[in-house]
């Protein structure tokens, strides 16, 4: 009889164990359930933003095509003229500047 209440009173400390160990666990899982609930919001939000900048591009892709055509229409007598300028319009610089950045 000595071996089963010794026994019994292990099993009970290992229910007891396995009982704290179940409730940190469901501690656990309802973390991990907030955190997944925050990342699929901020995972939305990161898709929404992309979608908001894929769209930009594509409308900003054909004004770039059409300013490197521009660029690449000069010739190098133009380029020679505007340097010849003492000091060129604000115009002429503005415009160099976006030659200058565009290539």
């Amino acid at each position: 009889m000595v071996d089963v209440g010794i026994e019994k009173e292990k099993t009970d400390q290992l229910i007891e164990i396995v009982g704290r160990e179940s409730l940190d666990a469901e501690k656990e899982a309802g973390a991990a359930a907030e955190q997944e609930k925050e990342t699929i919001a901020l995972t939305e939000g990161a898709k929404a933003e992309k979608a908001a900048a894929d769209e930009e591009l594509a409308e900003a892709v054909p004004a770039m095509e059409k300013a490197t055509e521009a660029v690449n229409c000069l010739e190098v007598k133009a380029i020679q003229e505007l340097k010849a300028l003492g000091s060129p319009p604000a115009q002429c610089v503005e415009v160099a500047k976006a030659v200058l950045i565009l290539k």
